[in-house]
């Protein structure tokens, strides 16, 4: 199992993309593309089968694509 993270609003907690690397997570709703102005960031941790993820390792995100994410915390 891997524990992965997925840094969100209330409006895209579910998808695909996650990452290995908590620091990424946390980072992604600051960026200019992903802001919601007006709404809570959140911090999803999550857990996936290794066999049912896809790592990606480009730009540095330790990127984790995964359809199947059982969400065990959000902050």
């Amino acid at each position: 199992m891997l524990t992965v993270y997925r840094g969100c609003y209330g409006i895209n907690r579910v998808g695909l993309c996650w990452t290995l690397d908590r620091a990424v997570a946390e980072r992604f709703p600051t960026y200019n593309r992903y802001r919601r102005p007006g709404l809570v960031p959140e911090l999803l941790t999550g857990r996936v089968a290794k066999d049912r993820a896809v790592l990606l390792l480009d730009r540095g995100e330790q990127e984790i694509i995964a359809p199947r994410v059982r969400i065990i915390a959000g902050e």
